[in-house]
């Protein structure tokens, strides 16, 4: 047991650990490589009338696109609005005569609690 605990204290000996701290840095493999560098590419020649046609018939693809989707967003919205206000409008009848019915009974009951008690 002694000499485990001996093995032990020389395995944790601080030194160990300032001689593997304090060990010199090597600055061969710490430099940075520099990366390869990137190929020129040159543009490749175009003709600028063609190339405008085709980005101008593009634009009016894209626009035309764009406010199809518009259009049918908005058809949408209206069909929504359109519905929630029929709901609405059967809805609000319906609370309405309710609501008068439950006064109408109250009212009644009040009245019937004041009659007799004359």
């Amino acid at each position: 047991m002694a000499e485990a605990a001996r093995r032990f204290e020389s395995r944790s000996n601080p030194d160990v650990v300032r001689r593997l701290i304090a060990r010199p840095i090597r600055l061969e493999h710490s430099r940075l490589v520099p990366p390869p560098p990137e190929p020129e590419v040159l543009p490749e020649p175009f003709e600028p009338e063609v190339e405008a046609a085709v980005t101008g018939e593009r634009d009016v693809e894209v626009l035309e696109a764009e406010l199809a989707l518009l259009k049918a967003v908005l058809q949408a919205e209206r069909d929504e609005v359109a519905q929630l206000r029929a709901r609405l409008a059967l809805a609000d009848d319906e609370p309405e005569m309710d609501v008068r019915a439950i006064r109408e009974r109250w009212a009644a009951l009040v009245d019937h609690l004041l009659l007799t008690r004359r």
